[in-house]
C-alpha cells in the first residue's frame, strides 16, 4: 500500500479544555481508490485512537487500511504482529 501524511489537524477539547492532535494519511491500494485514515494523538506523539473513511471500518471498527499506518512506522511506535 501507498501512504501518505497529508495535513494535520487539531482541536479544543470542549470537556477537558486540551488540545487534541489529528494526524491525517491518504492510505492507497495499488488499483484502487485512496481511503483517508486519522490518527489520534497525544501531545507527544503517541497514537490513541484511529479511524479511517472505509466500509471496513464502518462496520469492523477495523481494516487494512489502519494497519498498513502503524505496520508502515510512520508514527514513531512498534506493533507487535
Amino acid at each position: 500500500m501507498h501512504i501518505r501524511e497529508m495535513d494535520g489537524r487539531s482541536r479544543i477539547d470542549p470537556d477537558s479544555g486540551s488540545l487534541v492532535m489529528y494526524r491525517r494519511f491518504a492510505v492507497q491500494r495499488e488499483g484502487g481508490s485512496a481511503h483517508l485514515v486519522e490518527v489520534e494523538v497525544s501531545h507527544d506523539g503517541a497514537p490513541q485512537s484511529e479511524r479511517c473513511d472505509c466500509r471496513g471500518w464502518q462496520f469492523r471498527r477495523a481494516c487494512r487500511h489502519v494497519a498498513a499506518v502503524y505496520a508502515a512506522g510512520v508514527l514513531g511506535v512498534e506493533v507487535e504482529a
